[in-house]
């Protein structure tokens, strides 16, 4: 089942690529994309609260660091990462498929957006794009911790806390 964490990553890939056959569409689409990006993220941030959040500290604390983690660290893919791992962890499987088959369609504008970056620079596309995988990746490393489960809930939050924060950045 892990290997489908992998699947919400691809897209980003097939975002990316789509921005290099729609190069005309790019410009003049940039607001719809934004705005698939903003709604999908709406959507990703009341599932992670709504399944996860109680109200104790420490999950106050979780959801408030993930906001003020975010305002220093902007990357998406890590917290999509610590939120998908954290829903894996929960054991509840309608959480993890829909939150894969959200952050896959979350993929496709963000994907976009930033290969209309680099439409002349594939080098430094393929950089960013192999920075977000590890970054994605990243949460994995939790399973070499042996009380793993208990940490389902507080990643969930703070993916939550971090996305909201990142859905209103400039």
């Amino acid at each position: 089942m892990i290997w489908l964490y992998y699947l919400a990553f691809l897209g980003l890939i097939l975002g990316a690529l789509l921005a290099f056959f729609v190069k005309e569409e790019l410009t003049p689409g940039k607001k719809y994309f934004e705005w698939l990006k903003k709604v999908v993220l709406v959507i990703i941030i009341i599932m992670l609260i709504w399944f996860s959040f109680q109200l104790t500290i420490s999950y106050l604390i979780a959801f408030a660091a993930g906001i003020l983690i975010a305002w220093v660290f902007k990357k998406y893919y890590l917290y999509f990462g610590l939120a998908l791992f954290g829903s894996f962890l929960l054991g509840n499987d309608m959480v993890y498929y829909a939150l894969i088959a959200l952050i896959f369609i979350v993929g496709f504008p963000i994907g976009t957006l930033i290969a209309s970056k680099f439409l002349n620079e594939k080098k430094k596309l393929v950089k960013t794009l192999l920075l977000d995988l590890f970054l994605f990746s990243v949460p994995l490393l939790f399973l070499i911790y042996n009380k793993v489960g208990d940490l389902s809930n507080v990643l969930m939050i703070f993916g939550a806390g971090a996305l909201l924060y990142s859905l209103f950045k400039k």
